[in-house]
């Protein structure tokens, strides 16, 4: 006599991989950067061109590319113009995060970027997820 099959019962505490937390944590932080000063119909700035878009139409930027993906202070919110295919308009982001940051707030992100590259641990990734989920635009 065949026994029925086995059904698969699904693991309810399945760990996420790193990459997925990253994911995550980039998607709830990425929303926060790019609704930042937004206006109460969503619409902002991009930070290099100064263009008015609504903020779902925009990305989120980088200074140091690949470093400090969830640094905010190596983040702020770029038109795909900028970000995409001017490569981040480096040099006007440049000109404006020196003006915010100070030339010392430029070198300390310069180490931390070395030193930090974009190593987070799982509890880092957590916490970044658990603070940036209730933050942002919804609309």
């Amino acid at each position: 006599m065949k026994s029925a099959p086995r059904k698969r019962v699904k693991s309810k505490n399945k760990v996420k991989s790193l990459k997925a937390l990253k994911n995550e944590a980039w998607a709830k932080i990425s929303v926060y950067v790019r609704s930042l000063g937004a206006d109460w119909q969503g619409y902002t700035y991009c930070y290099t061109c100064l263009k008015r878009f609504h903020w779902k139409d925009l990305d989120c930027g980088h200074f140091f590319h690949n470093r400090l993906d969830y640094d905010l202070r190596n983040l702020r919110k770029q038109c795909t113009a900028c970000n995409r295919f001017k490569h981040g308009n480096l040099g006007i982001y440049a000109i404006k995060l020196t003006q915010e940051l100070g030339l010392k707030g430029i070198k300390q992100l310069e180490k931390d970027s070395i030193k930090k590259g974009n190593n987070y641990s799982r509890q880092e990734l957590f916490d970044i997820i658990n603070k940036f989920s209730d933050k942002g635009m919804r609309s």
